[in-house]
């Protein structure tokens, strides 16, 4: 008798640490999921506002004066072939100077990159980009009769005859090149979107493995807390490890345009970077912070129950 009533406890406690075993593996692959999802989710969405996002590429070469300094060597090489030495040289320098403004390279360089983001994104081709010149061919005959006389103005008014209004300048570049680029272009934008949609289901998941109620809280937002920590501290990383690695991978100048500083402005673009990623961390932090506090808050604001008088 013994025997056999032992023999069902034994079936039951076996049934429950097989229980108890399966839940902690459910609940150990989940955190992992959400953990993983939650670091591709702050990359990801770091891409797509950093190296996928014009606007993000215009601000950095704004920020680091990039056009002017091409404008600069680019006249100044321009000068120098059409006009070597003497009074015209200098005069032909005040006149381009005067009508390549930096304003008007701005506003090209812009529609130059959401051109190229619209055809990245597309399933397109050809690559149309086309540029209007008119403000810059009025602005270079008015300089250069002002600045080289009226005969030089009439040289350069029969040379822009030709010159068309509008400029397509996407033959310029390698369409095989871009084409190979759209899928991660397409990724990057799509990856967010991805990622947050797997957080939020590994986050109820886990919430339900984890006993739901405070105790699945406590956990969502323990693996919230800690993929947050560790975006932060991969974002401090790439703050310090910028200036030892660039002068390893990035030349310091084009031999075209010595002026360019290009270790400076891969600099720039990586403070970007490393400041989105920091963002995308802290948030994650802090809604962690806050599903650990949350259920505690909770209990603290609940009346407790007065004990029943005994009869």
């Amino acid at each position: 008798m013994n025997g056999t009533a032992r023999r069902p406890g034994r079936r039951r406690a076996a049934r429950r640490a097989a229980a108890v075993f399966l839940r902690g593996v459910a609940t150990a692959t989940l955190a992992a999921g959400l953990f993983a999802s939650l670091i591709f989710l702050c990359v990801s969405a770091t891409l797509k506002t950093t190296a996928a996002n014009p606007d993000f590429i215009l601000t950095v070469i704004r920020d680091s004066e990039v056009l002017s300094t091409v404008r600069r060597d680019f006249l100044d090489g321009l000068v120098g072939t059409l006009a070597p030495t003497g009074p015209e040289q200098e005069a032909l320098r005040r006149a381009l100077d005067e009508a390549v403004r930096l304003e008007w390279l701005d506003a090209q360089m812009e529609h130059l990159l959401r051109g190229l983001a619209a055809y990245l994104a597309s399933d397109e081709d050809k690559l149309t980009i086309e540029l209007p010149v008119v403000e810059l061919k009025v602005y270079l005959l008015a300089s250069v009769r002002r600045h080289m006389g009226e005969e030089a103005y009439l040289r350069t008014a029969r040379g822009l005859q030709e010159t068309p209004d509008v400029v397509d300048i996407g033959p310029l570049f390698d369409l095989e090149t871009l084409k190979a680029l759209r899928p991660y272009w397409k990724a990057a934008h799509a990856a967010p979107l991805a990622a947050a949609s797997a957080a939020i289901l590994f986050s109820g998941l886990l919430w339900l493995a984890a006993g739901g109620r405070s105790r699945g809280a406590g956990v969502v937002g323990g693996v919230w807390t800690a993929a947050g920590l560790l975006v932060m501290a991969a974002a401090a990383a790439v703050d310090r490890a910028a200036g030892t690695l660039l002068p390893a991978f990035v030349p310091s100048a084009l031999p075209e345009l010595g002026s360019l500083r290009l270790q400076d402005l891969a600099l720039s673009a990586l403070q970007g970077v490393r400041s989105d990623l920091a963002a995308c961390g802290v948030g994650a932090l802090v809604a962690g912070m806050f599903l650990l506090a949350a259920p505690r808050a909770v209990k603290e604001r609940r009346p407790e129950t007065p004990p029943r008088e005994r009869r």
